[in-house]
């Protein structure tokens, strides 16, 4: 019988939890439209249309909580996944587990099963599964819920009920009414969760969360008193509409969110009745927000509606604070809506931000530490031959990896680089890169290249939209390979350079990112080539130098929100793919950190294979150590990477040669034997059980 091994599953709870951890990062990829406000991240709505309504805690003691102030609805992160993507609990939970990179499939027999996602359920059909649960409203939680908001449980007839979840392992009881469409059928069900027994109150701690489409309604009238057919009332929520058409007899319909008042009247098709509107008091900006985009909707639609608002929390807290003769008044003093909610606020050229209104940014101000900011134009400069293109694309490697960049912060992020100058220097540099850094690395780099002659004055309207129809997140980081090649003009002209520049910004606010372009120096090699303008519109410019050791020197000369002086020390090492046709060796070359001929110590550092080996390692700690748990055999804080992966590096970066792959192998490895043998010798490097880390000269700690 074969072996059938299963991997561990991860509950609901853990799930949300471990999206909380990566919050900001799931907003990115879940709602783009959305941008970071403070701690919490905002959009319009689930559908991911612009806007403020929609807030999703990414910082903080509520990191992970998330609520749509128009719709009332929210809860943890995994149901924003189930509310984003259409899913049940289930779906939601495999969609996180692929997310989070977590094991969610078998192997049997030695084969991988692959569990696939069933097809996403249709929002309706999801709504008419849960009204199937629905049990009688009487003798339960919800009945006590509803009784203490003075509701005649009469009045609410089969579309109300109670059902029972399971949430994150815990039994919670839901007060939960239907919609139905015109047909009769259950289009929409929206949940109210409850606390307690015998004195049942809403879960302030979990929102109200409707699940079907939007636009729909729930209706009620009191089965006892006449309907007056003249008068429609329309509130919020469903406690608000049996609570309207208990105390006034009229047909009163709960439209399941502010968002749903103008959708929900439209799709009466009856002109020959008055449709009143009850609001809610003014609260948060975004709902009230969205109340005006509805009265605008229903203007716009050529519907009359009448409008009345209250000062109680909802309208059932009227009724219970001030009795029905409050309500009855309320609603006949509707009157047209005020004409600030109808009429169009002018749009302003120049709009005033108030200073209240201005929020800090919380955002990291780099996509790379003392290297790169966040957004803006950036010119990396220096003579031809110097590196500067190998430098520049080992480094936003590093920030599309979310590697750390020796020792410096980067801030992940998808990467566009343009290459005006062909294709096959960029594959040669591609695959060098491949081989001797991504040995271990499976997934997608999330990288793009165009590899075409651009002229970026002109054509950057065109290359804003190609770009946004071919990828799904808005890159961090635009590069262009050239500048000269990218150039149509003159560099030395004021309205060339201008337009450029134009080109350059337009490409930076359509996404909000850094744009980096290469430069060249003139004759006067010590200032970039080009008119002065470029200077002054820079946020950022590095220039490149090679020295006489063959050293790719950096430095960054300009940074306009940050201080300058950041250097890095670089080499260039030749990587061999195999032979041409010809015969002829096919070789390109990555970067690798020089580091310095002491070590900060004191000490003189090996050469020959072992210095190669020692400076193998330091590059892979900085790019991928870990700090393990804490133990006796393992000094404090040390970052450490495994064995295997210097091991591997060191078969591929040490120099041997030989005629044959199996002798090559072979010297391979007696020549990292010798090397990281006399590293331990001499106190640079300490091991334990398949795990090395960088050493001091007392043999016990360094970084």
């Amino acid at each position: 019988m074969g072996r059938i091994v299963m991997l561990p599953k991860h509950s609901a709870a853990d799930l949300s939890d471990q999206l909380a951890q990566n919050a900001l990062t799931l907003c990115r990829a879940l709602l783009p439209a959305g941008r970071r406000d403070g701690s919490e991240w905002r959009v319009g709505d689930v559908s991911g249309e612009p806007g403020q309504s929609l807030a999703v805690c990414v910082q903080g003691p509520k990191v992970g909580v998330w609520r749509d102030f128009a719709s009332d609805e929210g809860g943890d992160l995994l149901d924003l996944v189930a509310a984003v993507k259409r899913l049940s609990t289930k779906e939601a939970m495999a969609w996180a587990r692929e997310f989070l990179n977590l094991p969610r499939d078998q192997v049997v027999n030695g084969r991988q099963q692959v569990n696939r996602a069933a097809a996403k359920p249709d929002r309706r059909e999801e709504a008419k599964a849960i009204a199937a649960r629905m049990k009688p409203i009487e003798c339960t939680a919800a009945a006590r819920y509803m009784e203490s908001r003075s509701i005649d449980l009469r009045n609410l007839g089969p579309d109300a009920g109670v059902t029972t979840w399971t949430h994150h392992g815990n039994p919670e009881a839901a007060l939960t009414v239907a919609a139905r469409g015109t047909n009769g059928e259950v289009v929409a069900v929206q949940r109210v969760f409850l606390v307690g027994d015998r004195k049942a109150t809403m879960n302030e701690r979990r929102p109200k969360q409707t699940d079907g489409p939007a636009g729909l309604s729930v209706g009620w009238h009191v089965p006892s008193v006449a309907v007056q057919a003249d008068r429609v009332l329309f509130v919020e929520g469903p406690e608000d509409a049996a609570t309207a058409a208990q105390v006034t007899g009229l047909e009163a319909h709960a439209t399941l969110g502010i968002r749903n008042f103008a959708s929900a009247i439209i799709g009466m098709g009856d002109d020959t009745r008055q449709f009143v509107l009850v609001a809610d008091p003014k609260g948060h900006e975004d709902a009230e927000n969205a109340l005006t985009a509805q009265l605008r909707k229903l203007r716009e639609a050529g519907i009359d509606v009448l409008f009345c608002r209250h000062d109680r929390h909802d309208l059932n807290a009227l009724l219970l604070a001030d009795g029905a003769d409050a309500v009855r008044s309320l609603i006949d003093s509707a009157g047209p809506p005020p004409v600030s909610q109808v009429e169009d606020a002018p749009k302003r050229r120049f709009p005033l931000v108030p200073f209240n209104d201005v929020k800090l940014n919380e955002d990291p101000a780099y996509l790379v530490e003392k290297l790169l900011p966040a957004e803006g134009l950036c010119v990396v400069w220096g003579p031809p031959k110097c590196g500067k293109t190998f430098w520049v694309m080992d480094l936003i490697l590093h920030v599309s990896l979310g590697w750390q960049y020796r020792g410096l912060r980067v801030q992940q992020g998808h990467v566009v680089y343009i290459s005006c100058e062909g294709a096959r220097g960029i594959g040669q540099r591609v695959e060098a890169f491949r081989r001797s850094k991504l040995a271990e690395h499976n997934g997608r780099v999330p990288c793009d290249f165009l590899i075409s002659p651009l002229d970026l004055a002109s054509e950057h309207a065109e290359l804003i939209a190609d770009i946004k129809a071919q990828t799904t997140k808005a890159p961090t980081i635009i590069v262009i390979d050239t500048l000269n090649r990218s150039l149509a003009g003159s560099e030395s002209s004021d309205e060339d350079m201008a337009n450029y520049i134009r080109g350059a910004d337009a490409l930076r606010d359509a996404f909000g990112c850094l744009v980096l372009v290469i430069h060249h120096c003139g004759h006067d090699t010590t200032r970039l080539r080009g008119h002065s303008s470029l200077i002054g519109a820079l946020d950022c410019q590095i220039s490149v130098k090679r020295n006489q050791a063959e050293q790719i020197n950096t430095l960054v000369e300009w940074m306009k929100d940050g201080a300058e002086g950041e250097k890095t020390t670089s080499v260039l090492e030749v990587v061999e793919f195999g032979r041409d046709i010809a015969g002829q060796k096919i070789t390109s070359c990555v970067v690798r950190s020089a580091g310095n001929s002491m070590v900060k110590d004191g000490r003189r550092r090996p050469r020959g294979q072992a210095g190669k080996a020692l400076e193998l390692l330091e590059n892979a700690i900085i790019d991928e150590g870990e700090v393990p748990p804490p133990s006796k055999q393992i000094p404090g804080q040390k970052r450490i990477v495994p064995l295997s992966r210097w091991r591997a590096l060191c078969y591929a970066g040490l120099l041997v040669e030989r005629d044959n792959e199996r002798d090559k192998n072979d010297a391979a490895r007696k020549a990292f034997s010798r090397a990281s043998r006399k590293l331990q010798e001499l106190g640079f490097v300490g091991y334990w059980e398949g795990k090395v880390w960088l050493c001091e000269e007392n043999g016990t700690s360094g970084t």
